[in-house]
Formats: structure tokens, C-alpha cells, sequence
């Protein structure tokens, strides 16, 4: 390789010495490592910096012998000593490359224009950059008060469902009905459902925009829960979301007729039909919302001055 063509970690060694300092808050680093080791110079999973000095000495010293006799011998002998002393001082440091490789791969993407910024012009599978105020909800931390009774009785309430029926009509009252064992199916049902770490980004400008994503605890620099409890919802300041877009907003296709009732299996079972009537239910009470675009995060970080 020439030594005017800087690797992605070297260019980003170098860009980090520049007053941009970024602040990140996800770094999904088996993903990022994974594109990285894609590009040409691969990533790096070590980086040592070595610094050694050196002070040495020579001490010679020589001798000579002579023998001599004017009928018998004569002879002359010579010898020369060295004596090398030295000292070596030195000294090692090993950095974590992680926060440099997620740097490398932005700048990657940046010189080689591969960030998508307009989300209505991107394609499933490609990078997008969104920005825009973002929130983040710890819904772990909610798994257990599905159960309360006070809970509950809150959720009810909100939903409408418990309120006098005296002055409804036969049908409004099998309605009501309805949504009331709905209502306790679904309150049910999320006792046992998923929960994870939820990050939503609203891009305003003139291409407003929801973004969500899940995020994954290792992943993360700071705890979700310490984020919701110093902020609440929204974190202060203006976020970025580097991530593969993933999905699109829900227009109200529907594509329940498009596969056909001729494939045998599990969907077509009787499993497979309550498996359709419950998962929309389970991502619109607990994932992406259906306006939303849904990107696989990479990179969520701010611009630190």
C-alpha cells in the first residue's frame, strides 16, 4: 500500500484530532466491524502505540607483548578488548480501537457518499442518516407493572372501558363488551411479550419524518434507565441516527391475498392465523409505530463543541 493511502482507521485517527468531537450514545460494534472488515483495509481490533529509547557506550582497551632474544626468540603479540554497555527505556501503550472504528466507518461512508439523508428517497437495505430530537423508552423497566391492578384499572380507564352503560343500546352495549375482553386479552398478552429498549427520532425540516428503532443494552454507552430517569423523554439536543433502513411507513396495503391459501405449512394452520391476528397487535402495542420508518441502528450521536 502507498503511504499517500490512509486506511479508514488511520483517516479517523487523524480526524479525531479535529475540533469535531463526537458523542456517542449507540455504537452496534459487531455490525460496524462487520462492514469495516468489508472495505479494503479491514478494521482493527488493537491498536498499540510503542515509544523505545536507546543510550549505548564502548570501552576498548589494548595490550601488547613482546618477546625477544638475540640467538633463541623473538616474537610480538597484540589482543584489543570491548566492552559494550548500554541502557533501553521503553515504553508501550494499548488503546481500544472501538470508538475509532466507528468513527473510521462514518468517514468511510461520508468520502464514498453511501448515507442516504432523504428517507422518502431510500431503498430497504441502505444507509440512512436521519436527524431530528430523539427519545429514548426503556419499556423493561415497565414489564412487571402490566400486573399491578392499579395499572390496569389506569389503562382501562383511559381506553374508556368501565364507564355506565345504562342510557347504550343493545348493540352499543355488545361493542363495549367486545372491547372490554379485547382490552383483557391484550393486557394479558403483554405480560408475556417482548420488551426492549425503543429509540425514536423525529426529523423535522422540509422532509418531517418519524424514525424507530430498538436498541440492544451492550450496545448502548449509557444505561437506558439512567437516560429516562436524568431526562425522561426526550434527550436535550439535536441526534443523529446512522443506521440500514429496514422498513418503510404502513400506507394501508394490504397483503393478506397476495401469497395465496396454496402454500401448506404453519401460516396456513391454525397456529399460523393466530399467529397473523396477534402480531400486528403485538407491534403496534409494543414496536414500531405504523407511520414510522424502521432502521436496523448502527451509530446514534451528537456533535459535542
Amino acid at each position: 500500500m502507498s503511504a499517500s493511502k490512509e486506511t479508514p482507521s488511520i483517516a479517523a485517527d487523524a480526524h479525531s484530532k479535529s475540533h469535531l468531537v463526537l458523542d456517542f450514545l449507540y455504537h452496534d460494534s459487531r455490525r460496524v466491524g462487520s462492514f469495516l472488515s468489508q472495505f479494503e483495509s479491514g478494521h482493527l481490533t488493537q491498536f498499540t502505540r510503542t515509544h523505545e529509547a536507546t543510550e549505548s557506550a564502548t570501552e576498548t582497551a589494548s595490550r601488547e607483548l613482546s618477546l625477544g632474544s638475540t640467538h633463541l626468540l623473538a616474537g610480538k603479540h597484540a589482543s584489543n578488548d570491548s566492552n559494550l554497555a548500554g541502557t533501553r527505556d521503553g515504553s508501550q501503550r494499548v488503546y481500544d480501537p472501538l470508538w475509532t472504528n466507528a468513527r473510521a466507518f462514518l468517514d468511510y461512508l461520508n468520502e464514498h457518499d453511501l448515507i442516504q439523508r432523504d428517507l422518502a428517497d431510500a431503498t430497504l437495505g441502505q444507509f440512512v442518516l436521519a436527524t431530528g430530537f430523539l427519545s429514548i423508552q426503556d419499556l423493561v423497566m415497565f414489564k412487571d407493572a402490566w400486573k399491578l391492578n392499579a395499572i390496569q384499572k389506569m389503562i382501562k380507564q383511559g381506553a374508556g372501558i368501565g364507564a355506565p352503560m345504562g342510557n347504550l343500546s343493545a348493540a352499543q352495549k355488545a361493542s363495549v363488551k367486545e372491547q372490554q375482553n379485547n382490552m383483557e386479552a391484550l393486557l394479558e398478552l403483554i405480560q408475556i411479550m417482548p420488551h426492549a429498549v425503543h429509540a425514536t427520532l423525529l426529523k423535522a425540516g422540509e422532509s418531517p419524518a418519524m424514525v424507530w428503532c430498538s436498541l440492544r443494552d451492550e450496545y448502548m454507552s449509557i444505561p437506558a434507565s439512567e437516560i429516562q430517569l436524568m431526562h425522561g423523554d426526550f434527550i436535550p439536543g439535536e441526534w443523529s441516527i446512522l443506521g440500514v433502513l429496514s422498513a418503510g411507513p404502513d400506507m394501508g396495503v394490504d397483503v393478506s391475498n397476495e401469497t395465496g391459501n396454496t402454500e401448506p405449512g404453519v401460516m396456513q394452520s391454525v397456529v399460523g392465523v393466530m399467529s397473523k391476528m396477534l402480531l400486528p397487535i403485538i407491534r403496534i402495542s409494543l414496536g414500531r409505530p405504523r407511520l414510522a420508518f424502521g432502521v436496523t441502528p448502527l451509530l446514534i450521536f451528537r456533535e459535542v463543541s
